[in-house]
């Protein structure tokens, strides 16, 4: 039941807008009239005595829209005039700033006190000397849990949005971070965690976050424009000619490869750069010059390309399919160099893991990853993995990795996620190798066990190896109600061609020196590792015949 008072105490806020909105519009006006003083009381207190009323009504859209956000704007645009006395309204546009920032942060509070809220970062009334109750001698309608968390973020956005004006960039990322924490599902604080990183000149981390503000139960609205605006730039710049060399090369290609798929719909072009793309990450991976942050990045953003490849050119899915293969391969191939002492700290695994808990979630996609090079890598991976016996703390068994953590409300991934338990406290980084290790075993062996399409195998010994591929699976859309298409037949690859077991490491060390005296270059040599492999056991496999 609505609230009467809330109601009543409404109806005084029309006169004010009309006349707030009225004066806002002379761009010279720097003082704050009373008009957006009477709103912001009014506004608070319809909050207080009925927050589902004031939510229907859009009050808190008007309260930051009306009492402050059009008030910063124009004070940013005349603090821009540095010849008409710009330090004047850029010291006004900080005591303003400090102005709203206090607003939010008293209202935050006492949303928390007056509805017994307790929020993990918050700090208790009578350590800041607040009493228990603010709201004597008024009648308050009781909210919802989930009106009660929207507001509080909302709160949380705006306190971040204030911090970046005021280019507290920590203070903002704080503040951002809090809010999803409290509903990773909200689309709004990625959306500003997205502006946050361009401010840093971060364009992988900038699309990073667009893509989870679409990709979420509750997307913010204006996201798809801001990440097809980001996206369009890249489509004109220029690639170096000499190709992907650095990390950063590697970025703007990785970029403008998607946003040929994703705004242009340009399949050829696309395909042109994603040349580039599949021998550059090999090395990149191989010398750690690329981090596992922004590997993890770059699977969620295909990952949500792909997503939205639905009635767009097939080609555009081929082209999408066909980089995530070399960006499996690129992770899986120095797996064959490293050590099984040190295998459960390479920082490879997080995105591997990401992106078969994908397969995981849509099974459909596991037959399209028809390349045998990439379930040979999986199988040395998760042998060797098995082989470090990671022994996983029983209180563990649920609990949500790092990389889970920033991943949490991902739509593509929300059944795997959401099954795990989110904690405030830091996951020690040993505990968190061994749990990463025993969860990729259970991928692999529901690979091999529960896979309608099952790439590899489970030994009697419970070591892990490759089926052989005598099937190509075409590509079919991803949606639930697609037809099934039947598979098309292709010869049969020798039983002894890539399945043949040996001395992995040794021997792909001792051809990776042999393509370093051929000329290959590093880029390259990933390809030729797996070429020389596959003649090499054919001819140990026809001398044993």
């Amino acid at each position: 039941m609505v609230s009467r008072a809330a109601v009543e105490v409404l109806k005084k806020a029309a006169e004010h807008k009309d006349r707030a909105g009225t004066l806002q519009k002379n761009g010279t006006n720097i003082e704050i009239n009373p008009a957006q003083i009477e709103l912001q009381k009014i506004y608070h207190d319809v909050l207080i005595l009925d927050l589902e009323y004031a939510l229907d009504e859009k009050v808190e859209q008007d309260l930051w829209n009306i009492c402050f956000k059009n008030h910063i704007v124009s004070l940013q645009n005349l603090a821009k005039d540095k010849k008409n006395n710009g330090s004047h309204y850029q010291s006004k546009l900080l005591w303003f700033l400090d102005c709203a920032s206090g607003f939010y942060l008293s209202l935050l509070q006492e949303i928390c006190t007056v509805f017994d809220l307790d929020l993990p970062f918050r700090r208790k009334d009578r350590m800041i000397g607040i009493p228990k109750r603010l709201n004597k001698g008024k009648s308050v309608t009781k909210p919802s849990t989930p009106s009660c968390y929207y507001i509080c973020q909302y709160c949380l956005v705006h306190l971040g949005d204030i911090a970046r004006y005021r280019c507290q960039i920590v203070h903002a990322e704080s503040f951002y971070r809090h809010a999803v924490n409290l509903c990773a599902t909200s689309g709004h604080p990625y959306n500003q965690l997205a502006f946050l990183e361009a401010t840093r000149y971060e364009p992988l981390s900038t699309v990073f976050y667009f893509t989870r503000s679409i990709a979420v139960k509750c997307q913010f609205p204006a996201a798809k424009t801001n990440l097809s605006n980001t996206l369009l730039r890249w489509t004109k710049i220029e690639l170096p000619a000499d190709g992907t060399k650095s990390v950063a090369d590697y970025e703007g290609a990785f970029l403008q490869f998607h946003a040929l798929l994703y705004v242009a719909n340009d399949a050829p072009a696309a395909r042109r750069v994603l040349q580039s793309l599949t021998h550059a990450l090999t090395p990149l991976v191989a010398t750690q010059e690329i981090s596992s942050w922004k590997l993890l990045q770059m699977a969620v953003i295909t990952i949500f390309m792909f997503t939205q490849s639905e009635g767009k050119d097939p080609e555009v899915q081929h082209a999408l399919l066909e980089y995530l293969g070399g960006y499996l391969n690129s992770l899986l191939v120095p797996v064959y160099t490293i050590s099984q002492d040190t295998i459960l700290q390479y920082f490879g695994l997080p995105p591997i893991k990401i992106i078969f808990n994908w397969f995981k979630c849509d099974p459909r996609l596991v037959p399209l990853m028809d390349k045998p090079h990439i379930w040979k890598g999986m199988c040395k991976l998760l042998n060797s993995l098995r082989k470090s016996n990671p022994v996983a703390p029983v209180n563990y068994a649920h609990a949500a990795l790092p990389e889970d953590h920033d991943l949490q409300g991902f739509s593509p991934l929300d059944s795997a996620l959401s099954e795990l338990t989110y904690s405030t406290d830091k996951m020690n980084e040993e505990i968190a190798a061994k749990v990463r290790a025993h969860r990729l075993l259970k991928l692999g062996e529901w690979l091999a066990r529960s896979a309608d399409f099952k790439p590899i195998s489970i030994n009697d010994d419970k070591s892990f190896d490759v089926v052989p591929f005598e099937q190509v699976i075409p590509i079919t859309p991803t949606t639930p109600n697609a037809p099934a298409t039947a598979p098309n037949p292709q010869k049969p690859l020798g039983s002894n061609n890539w399945k043949t077991k040996g001395r992995q490491n040794a021997f792909l060390q001792s051809l990776h020196k042999k393509s370093q005296a051929l000329g290959v270059p590093l880029a390259e040599k990933s390809l030729l590792v797996f070429s020389l492999a596959l003649f090499y056991s054919d001819k140990i496999g026809n001398n044993k015949m």
